[in-house]
């Protein structure tokens, strides 16, 4: 145990908690993408149902339902 310290080796234990831990931090990241996902679908599905069969007020509503969800990107190559 002492060469491998004295050579800046990690013991496993510590590797293997580090691992974990980057699991962990992982999944909840998809989980968040995913759940995200989800509310970009039924406000997209919202808003498409609407479209056909909704009021002017209903729609805008929609729209800015999907607008929070998924913000326009700004292009930084006109300015």
């Amino acid at each position: 145990m002492k060469d491998i310290e004295k050579k800046g080796w990690l013991p496993i234990e510590i590797c293997d908690m580090a691992m974990m831990a980057m699991k962990k931090e992982s999944d909840v990241a998809i989980q968040e993408q995913a759940e995200r996902i989800k509310a970009l679908e039924e406000a997209g599905n919202r808003l498409a149902l609407l479209m056909t069969n909704g009021t002017m007020s209903e729609i805008r509503q929609a729209l800015w339902s999907w607008r929070e969800l998924n913000p326009k990107k700004k292009d930084d190559s006109n300015g």
